[in-house]
């Protein structure tokens, strides 16, 4: 089924378009969904939000051809809402975020352990590196986002960034031991 059928069939409310717009987005939408929410059932839950609220506003899509941006934009939206509630962010001095460069060693690594690595951040952490690293926004788009100042972001993703490494450095320390024994 073409986008442009699926964006008719699904405005029509027909049950083989929902089916198959649930098979197109629910695997993309759950990527996001557990890259803000650490637990999976939560994640879950999340997505199945994403796709009835996706679907119950379809009328208000203009372009068939931006429908995965939209579900998208959807998706993010709604995993911060559920995160609001329960963020605390710390205030950090903008000192802190002077260095940013990193003595990691260029080791490659599988995108499923760094997704791992990501999800084990903490919340606040977690939130402003997906924002910012992942789907590309700025500072700004992020404090806004968040209701936080541009600075509490920055130094959320110092810190996010500083803790990665430190867990890489660590396990990448770990496997060349194991290599050497």
């Amino acid at each position: 089924m073409s986008d442009s059928d699926l964006f008719e069939n699904l405005k029509k409310g027909q049950r083989k378009a929902q089916e198959h717009f649930y098979n197109k987005f629910s695997g993309k939408v759950l990527a996001i969904c557990r890259r803000y929410l650490a637990d999976p059932y939560e994640a879950e839950d999340a997505m199945i939000q994403v796709l009835l609220k996706a679907l119950e506003h379809i009328a208000d899509l203009k372009n068939e051809s931006s429908m995965e941006a939209w579900i998208r934009r959807i998706s993010i939206n709604h995993c911060l809402n559920l995160l609001k509630s329960t963020l605390t962010f710390k205030i950090v001095p903008i000192s802190y975020l002077a260095d940013e460069d990193s003595d990691l060693p260029q080791i490659e690594f599988e995108t499923d352990y760094l997704l791992q690595l990501i999800s084990e951040l903490p919340p606040g952490y977690r939130t402003v590196f997906n924002l910012f690293a992942i789907e590309g926004y700025s500072h700004r788009e992020i404090a806004e986002m968040l209701g936080i100042s541009e600075n509490t972001s920055k130094s959320q993703l110092s810190r996010a960034r500083v803790l990665l490494q430190k867990k890489l450095q660590s396990n990448s320390q770990k496997n060349i031991s194991n290599e050497q024994n």
